[in-house]
This record gives structure tokens, sequence and C-alpha cells, in this order.
């Protein structure tokens, strides 16, 4: 309970400052029409703000469904069980529904086409194009893999404390979702300079053919 109030507060922090880098990169114009365009965008900050914590509990409720499905105690500690589905919602799904907007898979207009693909491109194609879109898929999918991962420890007749359902796969989830951040982050720095590396040669190369 506890450690889903931390991720909760952190969550709800970080979530709202990678909306705020996303806005950066989605809005094109002067700076003056980004300044427009994103008091608009804020505007709508709470509504947004109250779809995405409502996707991330309709989400715990689909994950809650996969784990037991995976292994989980069907009939004993649900609490529990829910409790991880809640924290894996939280650190996989908060940060892109807030920012993106909930997956609007039955709307026909542009804007819910548009949504759509994106969140297919990014969640199941993994075409990735902005730093800020690596810092949603990577730690999402650091958080499964953690998750699985943490699940081999409970399995061990060692009747240690910290082996009680669902700890290991909770400490896992976060684990991955650390190792992760700090992958895209790493990832973004490395394509960044590559990007100089490219932009430093072709400058050369015009001011030699000059």
């Amino acid at each position: 309970m506890c450690l889903c109030a931390g991720v909760f507060l952190l969550q709800g922090w970080w979530g709202g400052w990678l909306r705020d880098w996303f806005l950066e990169y989605s809005l094109s114009g002067s700076d003056e029409q980004k300044r427009l365009d994103k008091v608009i965008a804020d505007k709508g900050r709470g509504t947004k703000l109250a779809t995405a914590w409502g996707t991330t509990f309709a989400a715990s409720c689909a994950l809650y469904a996969i784990l037991v499905l995976f292994g989980a105690p069907l009939t004993s500690h649900v609490l529990q069980t829910y409790l991880l589905a809640l924290l894996l919602s939280v650190l996989t799904v908060f940060p892109p529904a807030y920012s993106l907007g909930r997956p609007d898979f039955c709307g026909n207009d542009s804007h819910a086409l548009v949504n759509r693909l994106t969140w297919v491109r990014l969640f199941a194609e993994f075409r990735l194009r902005t730093p800020v879109e690596r810092a949603f898929v990577y730690p999402a999918i650091g958080t499964a893999l953690g998750c699985w991962a943490g699940v081999i420890p409970t399995a061990l007749d060692w009747d240690r404390p910290w082996q009680a359902w669902p700890l290991t796969p909770a400490y896992g989830a976060i684990l991955g979702y650390v190792i992760a951040s700090l992958l895209a982050l790493t990832a973004s720095a490395t394509v960044h300079l590559a990007d100089e590396y490219t932009r430093s040669l072709d400058q050369q190369h015009k001011k030699k053919s000059d």
C-alpha cells in the first residue's frame, strides 16, 4: 500500500513533467504561436489528468486479469494482486495516457485516428521518434520485464518474509522501470550526439565545397 502511494505521488509529478516535454515536441510554429497553443492545451489540463487516472485504473483491472492468467493466486491475496496490477498500471499507463490522451479505438474523427495510430506505433510497433517517446516506451517494457523476472525468487523455498506475494514482482517492476528509464536517457543522448556530429560533418563539407 505504501509502495503504491509513493509511486502515485512520483508518477503524478513525472507524468506532468513528461506532458510539458511532449508539448514542446508536438507544438510547431513561431514562439508566440507555441505559447498560445500551450495555453490552450493547459486549459484542459484538469480534464486530461482525470481521464489519465481513469484510464490508469481501468488498465489496472485488465492487468489484474493478466496477472491471474499468468499464475497469480485467484482466490487468495486478491488485494495484494490488485495492488500489484495498480502499481504496474501507474508505472506504464499513466504517463502516456496523460500526454497522448486515453487510447481511442472507437472514434472515427481525425483526432481519434491520430491518437489510435500513435498508441499503436509506440506500444505495438515500437517505432520511436523523439526522446519523450522513448521515455514512455522504454520504462513500460522495463517494468513488464522486471515484474516477470521478480516472480522467480517467490518460487524459491527459502521462507523469507521478503518472498511474500507480491513483493518481489513489485520490487522487480520498480527496478526495471528505473533501469529502463536510464537506458532511455542514454539512448536519447546517444542519438542527439550522433545527430550533432552528423550536422557538424555536413557543415564542414559545405564549407569545403564553397
